[in-house]
This record gives C-alpha cells, sequence and structure tokens, in this order.
C-alpha cells in the first residue's frame, strides 16, 4: 500500500534548529534528520512549515518512504500526504525498479513519474548493469503497471531496440521483457504480450531473440474450463 496520510509528530535533528512565526516555521540547517510517520528526511538544509507539514529540503537529500527512496540535490515532500517532487537529477529505488532520473520527478499516492529516466531491476551498480530502459518519460504505479514513452532497451550498455510507447500490466496483461544470459543461448532477450480475447480465453505472442540461436517466434493460448481453471 501507498504511503497513507498521517498526523504522526515531526522530530527534528540539526546542528542548527530555529522557529519562526511563533512556532509556524522549522528552519534546519546542518546534518538534517527529520522523522514523521515513514518518513524519513536527511539534508543540508530543510524548511517545513509546521501546520501543512510541506517540507523544502537542499543538499545531500535523502528520502525515505518505506522501501522507496530519493536521493538528490533539491526535493520537496509533504510529510502528511507523501506527496514528492523534485525538478533536479535525482537517484530513485521504487519497487521494483531503481536508477537515475534527469528531468526531474514527482510522486503521489501510488503513482511515480519521473522524465529523463535510466531505470532497471538488476542489482549490480550502476555502470555494470546488465540490462536498463532509458526512457523519455516512465510512470509506475504500485503493484500495477509500469509506462514508459520513447524508450530504447539496453542490453550490456548497447542499446538493442526501441519503442514510442511500451506498458505492462502487473495483473498479466500488456508486454513483458526478460533480458539474460546463459551458456547455451547467450546473451539473450524474451519479449511478450499477453492480451485478453473473450472471458475465456487469453493469448501472449512471443518475439524471442537469442545470440547463439537467432529469433524464435510462438503464440500461447490459454482458456478456462467451466471450473474457471486455465
Amino acid at each position: 500500500a501507498g504511503l497513507l496520510a498521517t498526523d504522526a509528530p515531526i522530530e527534528a535533528g540539526a546542528d542548527t534548529l530555529e522557529y519562526g512565526e511563533a512556532g509556524a516555521i522549522l528552519k534546519a540547517t546542518g546534518n538534517v534528520n527529520i522523522t514523521s510517520g515513514t518518513n524519513r528526511l536527511k539534508a543540508d538544509r530543510v524548511t517545513v512549515k509546521m501546520d501543512t507539514r510541506e517540507a523544502w529540503a537542499s543538499g545531500h537529500v535523502i528520502l525515505t518512504q518505506g522501501s522507496n527512496v530519493w536521493s538528490g540535490e533539491r526535493l520537496y515532500c509533504n510529510l502528511k500526504t507523501g506527496l514528492v517532487r523534485s525538478d533536479g537529477k535525482s537517484q530513485v529505488a521504487a519497487e521494483p525498479f531503481h536508477g537515475f532520473v534527469s528531468g526531474g520527478f514527482s510522486k503521489q499516492g501510488d503513482t511515480v513519474t519521473g522524465k529523463d529516466a535510466k531505470l532497471t531491476t538488476c542489482n549490480l551498480p550502476y555502470p555494470n548493469w546488465h540490462y536498463h530502459l532509458e526512457a523519455a518519460q516512465a510512470t509506475l504505479v504500485k503493484d500495477q503497471s509500469v509506462t514508459v514513452k520513447h524508450v530504447f532497451f539496453h542490453l550490456a550498455g548497447i542499446p538493442l531496440f526501441y519503442f514510442p510507447y511500451w506498458h505492462r500490466s502487473m495483473e498479466g496483461d500488456g508486454m513483458g521483457l526478460v533480458p539474460g544470459y546463459s551458456s547455451s543461448m547467450g546473451a539473450y532477450l524474451l519479449t511478450s504480450l499477453s492480451y485478453g480475447m473473450t472471458d475465456t480465453l487469453r493469448g501472449t505472442t512471443h518475439l524471442d531473440y537469442r545470440t547463439r540461436r537467432g529469433l524464435a517466434l510462438g503464440q500461447d493460448l490459454d482458456w478456462a474450463a467451466p471450473n474457471r481453471q486455465w
């Protein structure tokens, strides 16, 4: 589930803490560490508007919300609603993806959108990723879907495919990309497009490429029996 609105107390630590406007504004400077609910915000400088719980952070910013982590030089977030925005370069980790966003990003509810993004699910550190996507815009809806626009798919740092638009549903429909390497197949990219045809019939079209075996094309048909088992 996404971060829910919260009125959890704000706890702040820093080299310098200043309160202005009768406690309505908190200004923290130097080794700032702010906690509120599941929000963990670290930075060189943070200003918090206490009534709305809006926070503006700059300098070595790291924001953690559950399993999601953002880091960069500037960031805005609302510690109550979980809204996050940044117009600068950022390093992001929004499961199941992690990578870099150059054109800014935003998070509202369970939806994360980034522009000029490099994303992967590879566990190796950058720049040693086995594969990654480089997209003009990427939108991730937690546990539901991934949508990217003007995307290049890279394998071992080499751009192999371009898609003007790619959508992947976490619930089964959409396009799938499975890159990898094995001693028998070499480097490979397995692509699939899944779609519903009727309430009881589904199809998946496969187009695969393996460096040691070439191209392969296949078609799956799945149908539901009266007991609803496929």
